[in-house]
Order: C-alpha cells, then structure tokens, then sequence
C-alpha cells in the first residue's frame, strides 16, 4: 500500500511539471509591389497626367519644359483642372486663362515668386487626342 501511494504521489508530482508548448503558426510574409504607377507629365513640377490617360509622346528639356501628346476620353476643361488643381497645390498662381477655337484650346499663365509657367492645352479635333506644353 505505501508502495502504491508514493508511485501515485510521484506520478501526480511529476504529471504538473510537465510544461508543454505550441510554437504559433509563422506569419506570411507580405510585400506590396504598385501594379500601376501614375506618369508624370511634368517631373520638375511634379505633374500627374490625367487618370486613365494614355501617353503616346512626351518631350522634356533641360530647363524644366515639356510637350506631352495624350489620349483621354474626358474633356479639355476636366483635364485642364487636374493640372490647374496640382499647381494650385503647389503655390503656383493662375494669372490669366484664355478658351480659344470654341473651347477646344486654352491658354494659362501661371506665377510662384519670380517664375512663369505657360501652359497650352490643345484638344486635337474629335479623336480623345491632346497636346499639352508646359513652358517655363
């Protein structure tokens, strides 16, 4: 009887210091790769082309100009304040703004301290074609 009460005590007394552990589950590891990263139209300005719009030509020069020939199916007006609203954001002031051929052209002079900028938005007849230069 003793002999069975201390192999029962010796087995309770060992049974609670068995620790046991789970090791969680690894963690997937994620990277975030952009699928579509949105052109720029103007790098030295920081202009985005107009979303959904399609870049057929672009030509920058050395001082911070460029002519962009695009397609899109909005309208010159929509695609004018896109542009208007970035430069807008970025301290430039609008200081004249011309519609020009039944308002399938326009023309706009911007100011930031003592540059200029031009800007000319041509609506190539009926195609969803655009010629865009931003001049300084």
């Amino acid at each position: 009887m003793k002999k069975l009460l201390l192999s029962l005590i010796g087995a309770v007394l060992c049974s609670s210091c068995v620790v046991s552990t789970t090791a969680p589950a690894p963690r997937p590891i994620v990277v975030v790769t952009p699928t579509n990263t949105i052109p720029m139209w103007n790098t030295q300005l920081g202009i985005t082309a107009y979303p959904n719009s399609q870049l057929l030509e672009m030509d920058s020069d050395k001082n911070g100009s460029s002519k962009v020939v695009f397609t899109s199916s909005a309208n010159l007006s929509t695609i004018y304040a896109h542009i208007h609203n970035q430069l807008n954001y970025k301290g430039w002031q609008r200081t004249e703004l011309d519609y020009k051929d039944k308002a399938t052209k326009l023309e706009a002079k911007y100011r930031l301290s003592n540059r200029e900028l031009r800007i000319k938005l041509d609506a190539e007849g009926k195609s969803n074609r655009y010629k865009l230069e931003l001049k300084f």
